[in-house]
C-alpha cells in the first residue's frame, strides 16, 4: 500500500526518479551536473537515487593492475620457488 501511495504522490507532484550507479561516491558538483543534465531533457522535479557499486571499482582496479603488469617489464616471483 505504501509503495502505491508513494507512486501516486510522485505522479501528482510530477516527480521523476533517476537512478545513477557508480563505482565510487559522487561529490556534490558531479551530483548537480547530473541533475542539471536530466532536468534539461525531462522534468524539473527529480528524485536522484545513487547506488555505489564498489565491486565495479575493485574489479576495474584489478583489471588495470593486470594490464599494467602485462605491459611492463615487471616480473612476479613466488616465495615458493
Amino acid at each position: 500500500i505504501s509503495e502505491s501511495f508513494i507512486h501516486q504522490y510522485k505522479l501528482h507532484k510530477k516527480i521523476e526518479t533517476a537512478s545513477v550507479t557508480t563505482a565510487i561516491q559522487r561529490d556534490d558538483k558531479t551530483r548537480k551536473e547530473i541533475l542539471s543534465y536530466i532536468s534539461k531533457y525531462g522534468n524539473k522535479n527529480i528524485e536522484l537515487t545513487e547506488i555505489v557499486d564498489e565491486i565495479r571499482y575493485v574489479e576495474h582496479r584489478l583489471d588495470s593492475a593486470d594490464y599494467k603488469l602485462a605491459g611492463s617489464d615487471a616480473s612476479y616471483s613466488s616465495s615458493e620457488e
